[in-house]
């Protein structure tokens, strides 16, 4: 039987030896998405290139040519394509799913901005901080390449699973046994974190609202974003969460320790990640639902 492997993009802080034997890049070392000063991009590369290829895990060369990619991109320089390819000779399931996972949902917000004349907050941030009144992104800026076809052909290769209806009382209790499972082995339990990851997101494409999900899924949910390590996640949830107290929740949920774990100004995990992103996050929330956070007693 084919073996289904799960690719974990979760890289740690510091240098730290794995099974891979090798190197694993620091997660602030990361591809960038769409374009950004050009000294950022500079102090960017010059930082990653520091170290050397040969010693890197396997994940960590496939994330090194993402990275290398985007930022000579940016900078106008040869090469960005190559490395693009590089990187998908390393992982082609897991560039295929970083990629697809990304076009997908910038094209939906689009049409939907179409529709309805509202433009999501994160396509507006990029909009404003490169300057450019039409959106863009790095798969759809790399030189010489059809995005399209390329997504077409991750379609083929790597088809997504269907997911069947699942009996609700199983949903919570299947979330909450993966988010225990190993929290004593952190490389197996952030295997088990991506899982719940795809699996969640996989539950909201099929039903399309948080109102189809009874409470104790709402907050297994909530404990899966708790624990994440994917910050580009947690603040797709984080607002959706948001969302769904503002229409009425008042069911169990993790929301106030998530925000306080991933949003503190301080030592908040996603605002070690990127403050900037999280000051932005936090405008754009305020903005969009200015009563959520005076119901809530943070201490920041």
């Amino acid at each position: 039987m084919k073996s289904i492997i799960i690719t974990v993009l979760i890289l740690f802080n510091g240098l730290i030896y794995c099974q891979d034997q090798g190197i694993e890049l620091p997660n602030h070392l990361g591809f960038f998405i769409y374009n950004r000063p050009k000294v950022q991009i500079i102090k960017h590369l010059k930082e990653i290139e520091k170290y050397s290829f040969e010693n890197l895990t396997t994940s960590s060369k496939w994330w090194y040519h993402l990275t290398v990619s985007s930022c000579k991109l940016y900078l106008g320089r040869d090469s960005s394509l190559y490395h693009f390819y590089e990187a998908y000779k390393i992982k082609p399931e897991a560039t295929c799913g970083s990629m697809s996972a990304r076009h997908n949902h910038f094209l939906k917000v689009l049409e939907e901005e179409k529709a309805t004349g509202i433009e999501d907050a994160y396509i507006k941030k990029i909009k404003k901080e490169t300057g450019s009144i039409i959106f863009s992104w790095y798969l759809w800026d790399l030189p010489d390449f059809d995005e399209f076809a390329f997504i077409d052909s991750c379609n083929q290769l790597f088809p997504l699973v269907k997911v069947e209806p699942i009996d609700t009382t199983q949903i919570s209790e299947i979330i909450r046994k993966r988010d225990r499972k190993d929290r004593g082995n952190l490389e197996k339990q952030q295997e088990f974190d991506q899982i719940n990851r795809d699996f969640i997101d996989s539950l909201y494409l099929l039903k399309g609202t948080l109102n189809a999900f009874n409470e104790e899924e709402i907050y297994q949910f909530t404990m899966v974003a708790h624990h994440s390590e994917d910050c580009d996640w947690v603040y797709k949830w984080l607002e959706r969460f948001i969302d769904h107290c503002n229409n009425g929740y008042k069911g169990k949920s993790m929301i106030g320790p998530l925000l306080d774990r991933m949003l503190h100004p301080k030592d908040g995990y996603c605002t070690k990640q990127d403050a900037q992103k999280r000051d932005y996050f936090i405008y754009m929330i305020k903005d969009k639902y200015p009563k959520f956070f005076e119901s809530r007693q943070l201490d920041w």
